[in-house]
This record gives structure tokens, sequence and C-alpha cells, in this order.
């Protein structure tokens, strides 16, 4: 299995998300991790050795991050934030399933294929 983790924004909420890159890791020992990240939370990513690849997304250079994204041929989208761009770069990944942890992203329903709805309380 393929596995994209997105997240890109503020270095801070990045490394807030280290938890979940582990518990990706945890929950698919086996399975291929990449994260999708910006220039300059991609160094620290990185250093703790998070994933088995990394895509560094420029701005501006949406065209060439969807082209290596689609050409990964990935099997499952994590998008770990709820910002407008991001979201509306995910439309355009060919990516089978998807899920997102951020309720506002799930709401613009941008990313590709069905968001589940929220786990019901026990």
């Amino acid at each position: 299995m393929k596995i994209l983790a997105v997240r890109m924004d503020k270095i801070g909420d990045t490394i807030l998300s280290v938890p979940a890159f582990n518990t990706l890791r945890r929950m698919y020992p086996d399975a291929h991790l990449t994260i999708l990240t910006n220039a300059y939370s991609a160094p620290v990513l990185q250093r703790l050795q998070l994933a088995d690849e990394f895509i560094i997304h420029r701005l501006g250079a949406e065209d060439t991050t969807i082209k290596t994204v689609n050409d990964g041929h990935y099997d499952l989208l994590v998008a770990l934030h709820d910002i407008k761009e991001t979201a509306q770069l995910c439309k355009h990944f060919t990516i089978p399933k998807s899920r997102s942890l951020a309720a506002a992203a799930a709401k613009q329903e941008c990313l590709s294929g069905r968001i589940p709805p929220k786990p019901t309380a026990l």
C-alpha cells in the first residue's frame, strides 16, 4: 500500500502533526509512506525520518506537484489540515481513497473520493 500524507502549512502546525505521521506508520507498518509538505517544513520532517519519501511543494509549481503525486500511484490520501488551497490541490490527485483529519476540509469535499462521516460516540 502507498500512502500520501499531506501537511503544507506553518512549521509549528506541521511539527504538531508528528504524532499523526507516527500513528500512520504504526497502523500501516508495511506501507510506503510519503509526506507532501512545503519547502520550509521539509527539512524538519526529513530529519525526523517520518516517511519513506517526501514531496516538496513549491508555490507556483502546482502542475509539477500534481504530476509527481499522480505518477506515484498512491492508494490512500490522508489530509492533516484544512487549508483551502491544499484542498483545491488535492482534488486533482488520482488517489482512490482519501481521509481528512480536518473538519473544514471534509465540509469542502474537495478531496478525491468519499470522506466518511464522523464516528458516532460509543
